[in-house]
């Protein structure tokens, strides 16, 4: 259940900056969960939000920037993926 709540506060942050924010210096931001962390990182035109397993080693700044030149459309591409 706590993913649940974790990427539901992503999605919202998320949500809430398009609508409304125009946050200068925003980068990215984390929420943890005992299992589970989202972060939501600022691209140029969007917000992208993940959902992750808890890995205390994974979000680094390496991770930060392949996320924030990340292109959530090259996931059509992988059949492991599927849009809803």
């Amino acid at each position: 259940m706590s993913w649940v709540q974790t990427i539901f506060q992503a999605l919202g942050l998320r949500s809430l900056l398009m609508s409304s924010l125009q946050l200068e210096g925003f980068h990215h931001a984390t929420m943890g969960g005992t299992e589970y962390c989202a972060v939501v990182v600022k691209q140029r035109a969007n917000y992208t939000a993940l959902l992750l397993k808890r890995q205390d080693d994974l979000i680094d700044d390496a991770f930060i920037q392949w996320l924030q030149n990340f292109q959530p459309d090259e996931l059509k591409q992988n059949p492991r993926f599927h849009a809803a």
